[in-house]
């Protein structure tokens, strides 16, 4: 295991990991290399605060080069990106510089046209600002005053916070002009800041990957076209751009499988995942994972004032086994996070009903 990694090693056995299951999915990763699935993969597993298993299998890069996989290679978060940008505004709401129930024309102005001036930051965040389809073109990565402009110009789908629709790129877009609006920097700079560095993360995830480190990154291989270029890995996209080193930030093995694909598993709500550094939110290293958990749980649809019962019905599938089920928040719960003191060090989470420490 590598000496640096962010939690003190220990053995499998000793943390309640039976031998024969680890075997099996060192097995299944190993032939499903063999089998061309996919070139390459990376795990990591943790439990009580130490990290018991951490293996680099196959290859990062296969066209034009055959680059190994190490431990310091970078891996494309894909949506799992969302979170840490919502973090970033969520650090900005415990500091006191905006509030849930902020209009997004309080911030941008320019926003208010097509219709969208009543819409809030709550809205965008729970996925029911009624603008899923919209994007920015690739023009926008180089220049954010193009890509405040054409995120402004979204048209509504349909009436805000009438209907409950993930917004694959179009909330976090938003989300991320505001950030910018509001601090007067870059979007990645601020979530380097307020989010990654605060826990020793700067050096481990990228939003923006540097020229100097995408001889780290890892390329993404699909039947569809994937773009490897360094433009996009520069871009840092606030939808899915984040570049991760290390198995324990990686989309492709959240459920202990080598599987493809991106976004949130089941076993993110239940209180363990293999996607943390640490197995418990109980540990200090594993804060920061806590925060993220409800932070990605309010961006992925789980809060739905409008659809509580469908929200109900998937939460309720998620429960840990005798949590009793949460109820739909009120607008007085979720005001309350936006307007108490920027020194206070909780934060109401309005996925869960329940206070979570704060990140800030």
């Amino acid at each position: 295991m590598p000496d640096d990694y962010p939690l003190p090693s220990g053995d499998p056995a000793s943390l309640g990991f039976a031998a024969t299951p680890l075997q099996h999915l060192d097995r299944l990763i190993r032939q499903h290399i063999e089998e061309g699935r996919h070139p390459g993969a990376q795990i990591a597993l943790a439990r009580h605060g130490k990290l018991a298993l951490f293996r680099s299998y196959g290859n990062a890069k296969t066209e034009h080069e055959t680059v190994p996989t190490t431990g310091q290679t970078l891996f494309l978060l894909f949506s799992q990106t969302k979170m840490l940008t919502s973090c970033a505004v969520w650090t900005l709401i415990e500091e006191g510089k905006l509030s849930f129930m902020d209009r997004i024309a309080d911030h941008l102005p320019e926003f208010a046209q097509r219709g969208k001036g009543e819409i809030t930051l709550h809205q965008v965040m729970t996925h029911q600002g009624g603008f899923p389809s919209g994007d920015v073109t690739r023009a926008t990565w180089t220049d954010h005053a193009r890509m405040r402009a054409e995120v402004c110009d979204f048209s509504l789908d349909w009436t805000p916070g009438s209907r409950l629709q993930y917004h694959p790129r179009a909330a976090h877009l938003t989300q991320a002009m505001v950030i910018e609006a509001v601090t007067g920097q870059d979007y990645r700079e601020v979530i380097r800041e307020k989010v990654l560095a605060p826990f020793g993360l700067a050096g481990e995830i990228f939003v923006g990957v540097p020229a100097k480190e995408q001889g780290r990154c890892a390329d993404t291989y699909a039947a569809e076209p994937r773009d490897n270029s360094a433009e996009f890995k520069a871009a840092g996209m606030p939808s899915g751009g984040a570049m991760p080193r290390r198995a324990g930030w990686r989309p492709s093995i959240r459920c202990c499988s080598a599987a493809g694909g991106s976004g949130m598993c089941g076993c993110c709500r239940r209180g363990w995942s293999p996607m943390s550094r640490a197995a418990t939110p109980e540990t200090a290293a594993t804060m920061q994972w806590a925060a993220f958990r409800c932070i990605a749980a309010s961006a992925r649809m789980s809060v739905a004032t409008a659809t509580a019962s469908a929200a109900s019905a998937r939460s309720a599938r998620r429960r840990p086994s005798g949590m009793a089920a949460p109820g739909p928040p009120t607008p007085g719960r979720t005001r309350r996070a936006a307007c108490r003191s920027p020194t206070s060090r909780t934060s109401w989470c309005p996925t869960r009903g329940i206070r979570r420490g704060s990140i800030g």
